[in-house]
């Protein structure tokens, strides 16, 4: 679970975070509180863009002496949007002056700012391992991975920096490819496929054991504000379950959602559920949305080893601007232990039927979470998600 967000670094020039300010801001002992209640491992992301590595550095002590070790450096610090990557935005750097006139923009600039900021924690914190941000999953800032990733290399040398960062907001990204209709159901349920050369690159790109964050993912986001009309229609849930089999699929090291507070008044309440990064979880009644609920069926099943799985059944065809994918209908992905294999299937299609010998199947799609014991053949209704641990 991760603390951060636009809150982090600021937006549009605005200031961000600074933890020793807390009459603005939630105290680490709060956010690290609920970590703790959902039995989370944390990611702590530091100010960047309106902070300083010194500043970051007492912040990454205080919240070490509650067992945080994972830090993420700056949220976005490629986007425009995110303050500090234009050096005109009033809240540039500006507690910072050595950086002054070096924003983000650069990418190299950004590198050398990052490793002063790895550098100052692990002065203090020595066992502290980093997050670096790269792009959104259009692979395209900072002029794409193929530049980007070379200029960052001192950086990404550091024994400290585990991995980059990358965040998809599914329906959003894809306009890079062409997608005009935020409300493609096709899409949702199967666009991972279509952001597979991306990662292909990206891993191709980085040097050799460095990891794959994705720490911020949802089908729609900021970008998609009063146009995606799905809400909390379990298809939001189902699109989680597409990319959460490809992440596993593709290896991807780190997945994480990051810290989703809202209040009853304000700003926060005219907010779009599940189109906003920092959606509500959880119903008024405190029941849970269907991004958790696909989160939490496909995280009770993670094992050691990722076990691929290929699944006989029909293909569909998948269409984003001028370009159309054939497709596997069951997407599909095995998690194994010493004690059990769980194949988790996305069914993208019609009611399907397969023969594997369950001890237990859990199933979530339009008539909600629905569980049962053993049986040998499967049936998987039409646009669900099935973790079926076999007998």
């Amino acid at each position: 679970m991760r603390f951060s967000g636009l809150q982090i670094d600021g937006s549009f020039g605005n200031d961000g975070y600074h933890f020793e300010r807390v009459v603005e801001n939630m105290e680490p002992a709060e956010y690290l509180g609920l970590m703790e209640e959902a039995d989370a491992e944390p990611i702590v992301t530091l100010n960047f863009a309106t902070g300083t590595a010194e500043e970051a550095a007492r912040y990454a002590a205080h919240v070490a002496t509650r067992g945080v070790t994972q830090f993420e450096i700056g949220n976005e610090c490629y986007g425009i949007w995110n303050t500090g990557y234009n050096a005109e935005a009033p809240g540039y750097a500006a507690t910072d002056p050595a950086w002054r006139g070096r924003p983000s923009s650069d990418v190299a600039d950004f590198g050398a700012r990052a490793l002063a900021y790895v550098e100052a924690v692990v002065a203090v914190v020595p066992a502290a391992k980093f997050f670096v941000p790269l792009s959104q999953a259009s692979m395209d800032a900072w002029g794409g991975v193929e530049s980007s990733v070379p200029a960052l290399a001192p950086l990404l040398a550091h024994p400290a920096v585990n991995g980059v960062v990358v965040h998809q907001y599914h329906v959003d990204e894809a306009m890079m490819f062409g997608l005009a209709d935020k409300n493609d159901a096709t899409f949702i349920l199967a666009g991972s496929e279509r952001y597979r050369r991306e990662y292909d690159q990206l891993r191709a790109a980085l040097p050799a054991g460095m990891g794959i964050a994705i720490t911020e993912y949802q089908v729609a986001g900021a970008f998609a504000r009063g146009q995606y009309r799905w809400g909390d229609d379990a298809l939001s849930g189902l699109g989680i379950a597409d990319m959460l089999i490809a992440y596993a699929q593709l290896g991807i090291e780190d997945v994480c959602q990051h810290l989703s507070l809202g209040f009853e008044e304000g700003a926060d309440a005219e907010r779009d559920i599940l189109v906003e990064p920092w959606y509500l979880p959880l119903f008024a009644d405190g029941t849970p949305r269907p991004s958790v609920l696909v989160t939490s069926l496909i995280a009770d099943h993670l094992r050691a080893k990722t076990v691929p799985v290929e699944l006989d059944g029909p293909s569909m065809s998948l269409t984003i601007g001028d370009e159309t994918l054939t497709v596997p209908r069951l997407h599909a992905v095995a998690f194994a232990s010493e004690e059990d294999t769980t194949i988790v299937v996305l069914n993208r299609g019609d009611e399907a039927r397969i023969a594997a010998p369950a001890r237990a199947v859990r199933s979530y799609g339009a008539d909600a979470m629905v569980e049962g014991g053993a049986q040998d053949r499967i049936t998987l209704g039409a646009r669900t998600v099935t973790g079926i641990t076999l007998a």
